[in-house]
């Protein structure tokens, strides 16, 4: 039995290597097959989850990103990276109860207990896009979230709505 076991480890491995160069180089989809692989050898492998969450993140698929880097930061808690991308979807779905589990576990005193998290942790200038260079004014109000204050050029493409 411990032989087999062995053999799973090591096919995981390889596989979760061939997965990360995947990632590397911007071939996700086939790296999300490899890695839901090694979960499938290897069910406790956080960063196979944290991975796949990671991809979901850079797409913008808040609900996916969440629910696969949820899995890593249970897996294992000491996760730094997966606190925090755990703390960023639930964030961006106002999942405030994840998030605020998770910006505590990141040492992020957030005062209120539940709800919207909606405080100040001060100025921070913010560069609206890359093309024309505008930086604006805002309030930090949580790790990720900043409140504009002041009002951007019209060609920004950025408005209150």
């Amino acid at each position: 039995m411990l032989k087999f076991l062995n053999f799973k480890q090591k096919k995981a491995n390889k596989i979760f290597k061939k997965a990360q160069e995947l990632m590397n180089n911007y071939k996700d989809a086939n790296a999300i097959i490899l890695f839901k692989k090694v979960i499938k050898l290897d069910p406790n492998n956080s960063s196979s989850y944290y991975n796949i969450g990671l991809i979901y993140k850079y797409r913008l698929e808040w609900n996916k990103s969440l629910d696969y880097n949820l899995k890593a930061y249970k897996l294992n808690p000491e996760d730094e990276a997966a606190r925090w991308n755990t703390a960023i979807a639930a964030t961006a779905l106002g999942k405030w109860d994840i998030a605020r589990k998770a910006w505590k576990d990141q040492c992020f005193d957030l005062g209120e207990e539940h709800g919207e998290i909606n405080s100040n942790f001060g100025q921070t200038p913010v560069r609206l896009n890359s093309e024309n260079g505008e930086v604006v004014w805002g309030t930090r109000i949580d790790p990720v979230r900043v409140k504009i204050n002041n009002i951007p050029f019209e060609d920004s493409g950025y408005h209150y709505e």
